[in-house]
Parts: structure tokens; sequence; C-alpha cells
């Protein structure tokens, strides 16, 4: 038993040959509600295979561990998972057995690429699905109130506030009350090699306040590959990792924020959370072909649509270049940002010389003339991320008809408004200096003056 702390009682193994099968046996439990884990290490602790924690379980349960033997020095390691917690949390392990196994056939598998195939959109579709097969693997996780290794006590991570947390467990799901605070659970995924793509399945039940907050931490980075607020809706919602790397260690933590500002209070219920492998990777083959037909003897081209291009110069600045090679436009694409949805992310058009000036400058531009310049508008309200409507620029691109070379092109700018706010900090902290190193040298001066008078 421990608080703040992951315990190990280890235990050195005889010398085992090289390629042998080893399988620990033991029934754990805990009046806690505190994980179980165990596994096979060399001396530093570092597991071959690293298992994700088993379940919390008030009552005896029995289970079996696998790993390779390596032909060196090896030990069994019963491990109490306590960390960050406040209260004492306990674990019974018993029974305790292991054996060994000469290994007897060995296999491996993999799953061939989808070949390239072109899906044509002919643009009456609403919908894309593309059906993917339901697994069960160690890398298949499913929490829910019978069954989970969520953090096992409320706890609040708001640095700066210390209002109220409640974290509730009962069949209808995982309660959690914010009021002045941020109630947070975790779960722990040291298992999951990042060399997949994972989808993060949510049924919640929005009450009030803010919806929770999902963080998906790599902890080879310490950042979060994925980063969402829920919306607000009882549906099941989901999320998809995109990010792979085989050169990365295994491991994430799930990361769930129920986020209460002042006093208002913010509640919401999970019912349940799942997450499982999506082969990514075997669908980039697959493309997308849009194809508008003409009309019956029109004897058109098809539509024709505007060029973008852009550049991101900086973290808070975006630049494209919107340019029309044809003599005919008949439909105006959306400009995306595929970041979360913002409001305070605006399009604004600027000019074609505005474009190559350096970013500062061009900041410090549409600082001083934004009451001034063409506010694109917002066409987001149902999607996840920031969208606009171009359709505002047709009469500078033309519409359907032949174009002069000034009204072939247009420039936008796409700024995050608040990242002002920071510079005007930054003003604040340097300005005092600037103002004290002056009237210092003023005094300075006055100083000299006065000894050259006398």
């Amino acid at each position: 038993m421990g608080t703040d702390v992951v315990g190990c009682l280890s235990t050195p193994l005889p010398l085992i040959s090289a390629g042998s099968l080893i399988s620990l046996s033991f029934t754990y439990s805990s009046p806690t509600l505190t994980p179980g884990n165990a596994n096979i290490s060399g001396q530093d602790y570092g597991a071959l295979a690293i298992p994700q924690p088993l379940e919390p379980r008030s009552v005896p349960r029995r289970v079996q561990v696998f790993a390779r033997s390596t032909g060196k020095y090896q030990q069994a390691n019963l491990i109490l998972e306590a960390s960050d917690t406040k209260s004492v949390q306990e674990i019974v392990y018993q029974n305790i057995s292991l054996s060994t196994h000469q290994l007897l056939y060995s296999a491996k598998s993999q799953i061939k690429e989808i070949p390239n195939q072109e899906i044509t959109l002919t643009g009456e579709e609403k919908n894309l699905q593309i059906s993917l097969p339901i697994t069960d693997t160690a890398f298949d996780i499913r929490q829910t109130p019978d069954s989970n290794g969520l953090f096992p006590e409320s706890r609040n991570c708001d640095q700066f506030n210390s209002g109220n947390t409640v974290k509730l467990v009962s069949k209808n799901g995982f309660l959690y009350q914010s009021k002045n605070a941020i109630e947070c659970d975790y779960l722990n995924l040291r298992h999951l090699p990042h060399s997949l793509n994972y989808l993060l399945s949510f049924q919640t039940e929005f009450q009030r306040g803010l919806p929770l907050t999902v963080c998906l931490e790599n902890q080879s980075t310490y950042r979060c590959d994925v980063f969402e607020r829920l919306a607000k809706t009882n549906a099941t919602q989901s999320l998809i990792q995109p990010i792979s790397n085989s050169e990365e260690p295994p491991g994430y933590t799930l990361h769930l924020f129920n986020q209460s500002i002042g006093n208002r209070i913010t509640s919401n219920l999970l019912k349940n959370l799942s997450l499982r492998p999506i082969p990514l990777n075997f669908m980039k083959s697959i493309s997308l072909k849009s194809v508008i037909a003409n009309p019956v003897g029109a004897g058109l081209a098809p539509a024709q649509v505007p060029t973008l291009s852009s550049t991101h110069p900086a973290e808070f600045l975006y630049t494209i270049s919107v340019t029309n090679e044809n003599s005919k436009i008949e439909n105006f694409p959306q400009l995306s940002l595929y970041q979360t949805q913002c409001p305070y992310w605006q399009a604004i058009e600027v000019t074609e010389a505005d474009l190559r000036l350096p970013p500062w400058l061009l900041t410090a531009k549409i600082l001083f003339t934004y009451p001034y310049l063409n506010k694109l508008a917002h066409n987001d309200f149902a999607l996840w991320h920031n969208s606009w409507d171009l359709s505002s620029l047709r009469g500078r691109l033309g519409d359907r008809g032949n174009l002069t070379p000034q009204d072939s092109s247009s420039s936008i700018a796409i700024i995050f408004l608040p990242q002002y706010l920071e510079f005007l900090g930054l003003a604040f902290l340097i300005t005092p200096l600037f103002i004290f190193i002056f009237i210092l040298q003023r005094l300075l001066a006055t100083k000299r003056t006065r000894r050259g008078g006398s």
C-alpha cells in the first residue's frame, strides 16, 4: 500500500534459456480499486512487453501474463499503481506462480495494403462512410463503470484555483462535477505503440457548463497528439489520432478534463469510452475525385474553381493566394483551417503587396487597418474546424465572365486575434524599462550640465 507513489515488489528469476516463454500467474484484488499490474523485466525494470494495467477489482481475479526469455538476468515485478493519489491505495497479490514453456511455433501476419482505388463523387453525396472491422486485441481498450482502469478518486488539477471537484461512479457512468476547479481523470496507455493510429470514442451526456476536454498525451514528447473539447451532445463522439512514428517508444496517457470557470458549475456524465487501432496507412491509396457533370447538350467544359496556395510564416498567421487561370468560374471552394473551431481565427482580405511584407510587418499593418479590411464570413457552424466562404470574392475573381489580369487573383491573411493580447502584454513589460532608461539618461544629462556650469 502507498500514497502518491508507484511501488514495485520484485524477485529474481532463475536463468532461463533464450527463446522460452515465461508465464506469470497470480490473483489480485484491491479494496481501494487500484489497477493491478505485473511484468517480467531486466534489472533496469524495462519490460520487453509493456502490459496494460489491469482493471480494478474488489473481488479476487486470476490472471496470467507472458514474456519471452532473454537468456539473461530477469525478474518478476508486482506493481502498485498509486501515482498522484491523495489517499492510501492498497492492492493484494496472492497465489503467485511462474512457469516456463518451450516455444513450439511462431507466426507473423500482416494486413495487405488496399490497392489503388479512385472514388468519383457526383456532388449528390452527403456522407462518405468507410467500414472497418471490429477487433479484439491487446490494443483495443474499453472503459465502463464495471471494468475500467481510470483514476480511482476525484482530483483537482487546476494550479490556480482550489475549488470543488466530484467524481462519482455508478451503473450509469462516471459523473464529473467541478466548481472553480478542473476535475481530472486519466487512463494509462503505456503499452500502446506509436506505429499505429487510434480511434477514440466517447459516449457522454452533457449536463451543464462546459463539455469534457480530451488530451491524448504522447509519453515521448509530453505533448497532446489529440487535444479537443467535445461537443454539447449526448451522441457518441469520435476522434482520430492521426500521428504515427515507429521510431518513438510506446506509451500514451489519456486525460479527461471537466473544467469549471469561476462559480459556473460544470457537470458531465461519461457513460463509456473506447480506443481501438485503425489502419489509416492502409487507406492512403484511396483517392477522391469530384466531377460536376455538364447539363445534357450544353457543350461546356467542367465547372472551374479557383486555385489556392498557402504559407504558414508564424503559429498565429497564415497567408493564402487565390488565383483563377480560367475564363469561367462557377464554384467557390471553402477555405478551411483544420484546427479546433474558434471564432477568433479571422480570414481577412489583403493586397498582394501585403503578402510580400515580412510577417511581423504584415501583422502590425493588420492591427492598425483591421476596421477597414474585408473580413470573410465564417461558415463552420456545424464543423469541428474553421471554415470560410469564398463567395464574397466573386466580384474580384469574376463571375462566369471574362477576367481581366487585375481581377484574376486575391490575397487573404488568416490571423489569430488573441495573439495581439500577448504582444500588448509584452509591450507593457518592456515599456516601463524604456521609460526608466529615458528618465535615467535625462537625469544623467542634467547632472552633467550642472557640473559643467559650476
